[in-house]
C-alpha cells in the first residue's frame, strides 16, 4: 500500500501522476512512454506516469489536438477478491482517501445497490459485476481545494467488477474547460 499522499506527488504545477495538464504538445511527443491508442476517447497509453504511483498498473489521456489534456486516468487492474468485496472496497476506500489529502473532500460517495434481490454481503461483487451496484467517489470543482481548482475541474474513483471475485478501480481527473471555447469543450467531452 502506497503511503498517503504519494499519489499524486510531484512538482506544483504538475497535474496528477505528474502530466502537465497545461501541454498542448501531442502526449507522444512530450513523453517516451506514452504513445497514441485507438482513437477512442482515452486515445494515448502510457506505459508508466512522471510520478507513478505503485498500485496503479495503467495510465491513460484523453487529449485533443488543439485543446491540450482534457483528462487523465490510471487504473488498478486485477485486484482479487471475495464475493463480500471486502479486499476491492478497502481498496477503492484507500485511494480515495490518498485523493482527499491532497485534493479536499469528496463531494459524494456512492454506494448504491439497484433493487434487493443481491441485497446481501455475500453478493456484492456479483452485484457490482452485473451492473447492479454502483460503488464510487466523486469531487466536483467546488469540493475541490482552492489551489487545485484551476487544473482540475472533477475526479471520479470508480469500482467495477469482471465477476464475483475480480475487479478494478478506475481513478478519473478531468481539466477544467470552462474557459476554453465552444469547440474545445466539446471536443473535450
Amino acid at each position: 500500500m502506497a503511503a498517503p499522499g504519494v499519489l499524486f506527488a510531484g512538482a506544483a504545477i504538475a497535474g496528477p501522476f505528474g502530466f502537465d495538464l497545461k501541454s498542448s504538445v501531442e502526449p507522444s511527443r512530450l513523453y517516451s512512454f506514452c504513445e497514441e491508442g485507438d482513437g477512442g476517447h482515452w486515445n494515448y497509453e502510457c506505459t508508466t506516469a512522471p510520478k507513478p504511483h505503485p498500485d496503479m498498473d495503467t495510465y491513460l489521456l484523453h487529449f485533443v489536438k488543439g485543446v491540450g489534456v482534457c483528462g487523465v486516468r490510471s487504473a488498478i487492474t486485477d485486484i482479487y477478491t471475495d464475493s463480500s468485496g471486502s479486499i476491492l472496497r478497502n481498496k477503492t476506500d484507500s485511494i480515495a482517501n490518498q485523493i482527499k489529502l491532497k485534493y479536499g473532500q469528496w463531494s459524494i460517495k456512492i454506494d448504491e445497490l439497484e433493487g434487493n434481490s443481491f441485497d446481501s454481503p455475500l453478493f456484492w461483487t456479483y452485484s457490482l459485476s452485473e451492473g447492479l451496484r454502483d460503488y464510487d467517489y466523486y469531487w466536483g470543482s467546488s469540493g475541490l481545494s482552492a489551489a487545485h481548482r484551476s487544473s482540475i475541474d472533477r475526479i471520479l474513483v470508480m469500482t467495477e467488477a469482471f465477476s464475483s471475485s475480480e475487479g478494478l478501480i478506475l481513478i478519473d481527473f478531468y481539466t477544467p474547460l470552462t474557459s476554453l471555447p465552444l469547440k474545445a469543450r466539446v471536443a473535450c467531452a
